[in-house]
């Protein structure tokens, strides 16, 4: 079982059925202290991907990532995945350094 933040209605006020992994809450932590805009941005997106209900082209299957799909928030990217009707958020982090983040990620 992966690890993962805990709350009410999730951490940040994101919904009940979206959860930050261990790496993605560091990643919006640290966001949040470096540019609190960019992170409010992003943590709107990714409240618009739990209920469903963002544009098309906005997500996309990463290949050969396995179920892995990346949320594109402005200069930033964040990797999630479904299960069972839940939303995990793998990690968030600039679009600059996606090579380097998918070289570690599993």
């Amino acid at each position: 079982m992966p690890a993962e933040s805990q709350g009410a209605t999730g951490p940040v006020g994101l919904p009940a059925n979206a959860r930050l992994l261990a790496r993605a809450e560091r990643d919006l932590l640290d966001l949040l202290r470096r540019n609190p805009r960019e992170a409010l941005r992003v943590i709107e997106d990714i409240i618009r991907l739990a209920r469903r209900d963002l544009p098309l082209g906005q997500v996309k299957k990463l290949p050969g990532m396995g179920v892995n799909r990346e949320l594109s928030s402005g200069r930033f990217r964040v990797v999630h995945f479904w299960n069972n009707g839940r939303l995990f958020i793998v990690t968030v982090f600039p679009k600059k350094d996606q090579r380097k983040v998918f070289r570690h990620l599993p």
